[in-house]
């Protein structure tokens, strides 16, 4: 969202901007009661903006930009914006499943997307081991998937249930998160080659049985507040857990000269590329 400041007050230039927003406020007292509220800075020709995240598909929104001056808050119009539809595109690289053009959340295939930590829902704010829904609050232990005791009561689960994968939850049907033996199908089935779409850095992946192709951007990882190795390395959950460390799980990584299967710390946001079941 954007807006632009082109008044002062007494000679002064406002604190700060904000933009209030929400998918079921409609009026501007609905939207201070109720919106959710993201504050920004102020450029020195008067503009701000903000970006939001985590955005439902298919959705009206209502907002309001708002300065400050001293303690009192001006309120511009109210406005509203639709977000994308849920995206049904799937490419047949002539493997076991079918791979969507974009990343989750993503409109454009060089898009990042949605960040979420392993088996988590929602997006949030703050990526770290206290935030993450599965840690039971001790040192190393975790309430849901584990095959090792010494993080806790082993339940023996290594692949997500469906009420944990992000992706059928939201985008349903035979919509998933790729399995670690998926990701590893297209490590196998396809050339790898580092580019840019759009001026983005990533890997056309073209596969070597149809020559169908993804790219897949260097959209990097969250960890607690921070974007970290933007640009330059991409990451990407699977729905397996890796067993040898219960705290981990699987994940494609990449950079500009090499790509393989890793793991990361489950708390950690990651984008999700969906698969679609045949």
């Amino acid at each position: 969202l954007k807006g632009s400041l082109s008044f002062e007050i007494d000679g002064t230039q406002p604190q700060s901007a904000c933009f209030l927003y929400g998918d079921s406020a409609s009026t501007l007292e609905e939207l201070v009661a109720s919106g959710q509220n993201v504050s920004t800075d102020l450029a020195e020709d008067g503009s701000f903006e903000v970006s939001l995240r985590a955005l439902n598909y298919n959705t009206n929104y209502c907002f309001v930009a708002c300065v400050k001056f001293g303690e009192v808050e001006y309120y511009g119009e109210v406005k509203s914006f639709r977000t994308a539809d849920l995206p049904s595109d799937a490419v047949d690289m002539g493997l076991s499943v079918k791979w969507a053009a974009a990343n989750f959340g993503a409109v454009n295939p060089e898009d990042y997307g949605y960040y979420y930590a392993w088996g988590e829902t929602e997006t949030k704010d703050d990526y770290r081991q206290r935030t993450y829904k599965w840690y039971d609050g001790t040192l190393t232990a975790y309430s849901k998937y584990n095959t090792d005791p010494d993080y806790g009561p082993a339940d023996n689960k290594t692949e997500l249930d469906s009420v944990d994968d992000v992706i059928q939850q939201i985008m349903g049907g035979k919509w998933r998160m790729p399995s670690v033996s998926q990701w590893k199908e297209l490590l196998e089935n396809c050339t790898w080659t580092w580019t840019q779409t759009n001026g983005i850095n990533g890997y056309l992946v073209t596969s070597k049985k149809n020559d169908a192709s993804i790219f897949l951007p260097a959209a990097g990882y969250r960890e607690a507040d921070e974007w970290k190795d933007v640009a330059s390395y991409g990451c990407y959950w699977s729905s397996s857990l890796f067993t040898d460390f219960s705290d981990y799980a699987w994940l494609m990584y990449f950079k500009a000269d090499d790509f393989f299967m890793n793991h990361k710390n489950r708390f950690l946001g990651l984008p999700i590329r969906p698969v679609l079941r045949y």
